[in-house]
């Protein structure tokens, strides 16, 4: 002649009635978290986040000094290298401007990453320096370079006769800059 819920079953059979221990059981049987359990996670996700915010903030500022050390200080102006020619051959010729611009340079050798990642072919390769709205560098767009036996320069591939899968690369986030060509 009892009635009762689950709850009260659970709790009689198997906790001498204490309908608390049921609860406790029931919440870890389904998964469902009490609410201190509940706020600890917050607290955990919190804490992730803000070391994922961190982790984020060391790359960036990483790759922001690869990017100024192989623009500012490894490459050159582009007048005269492969990169002109590149360039050129494409119907882009700077020269008519003026001046080169600034934000584009030639670097003799980078690691390509398409040719073996770190242990790779150094290609030459056309810099572009992609800036933000208020002029501050965000990443190096890189256009990997083959100088072909005639004197002609192509975007690079692995196998001269294939493609690469992607010969333009870039070092940090380009969407929403801008390569200036002139001011």
């Amino acid at each position: 002649g009892e009635s009762g819920s689950m709850l009260d079953l659970v709790a009689a059979a198997m906790f001498d009635g204490s309908f608390r221990e049921a609860l406790k059981w029931a919440h870890q049987r389904m998964g469902i978290l009490t609410a201190a359990e509940l706020r600890q996670r917050e607290r955990d996700a919190q804490r992730a986040k803000e070391r994922q915010a961190d982790e984020d903030e060391a790359r960036r500022l990483t790759a922001q000094k690869a990017i100024r050390r192989r623009f500012f200080v490894e490459a050159r102006a582009i007048g005269g290298t492969p990169a002109e020619t590149y360039l050129a051959g494409r119907g882009i010729h700077l020269r008519e401007l003026g001046k080169m611009p600034g934000a584009l340079r030639f670097h003799p050798g980078l690691l390509c990453p398409e040719h073996g990642g770190e242990h790779g072919v150094l290609r030459p390769c056309l810099l572009g320096l992609v800036l933000r709205g208020d002029g501050s560098p965000t990443a190096l767009h890189r256009t990997f370079l083959h100088v072909q036996r005639d004197g002609s320069v192509t975007k690079a591939s692995a196998d001269p006769d294939l493609p690469m899968s992607n010969p333009k690369l870039s070092l940090g986030p380009v969407d929403g800059g801008f390569i200036p060509l002139w001011r």
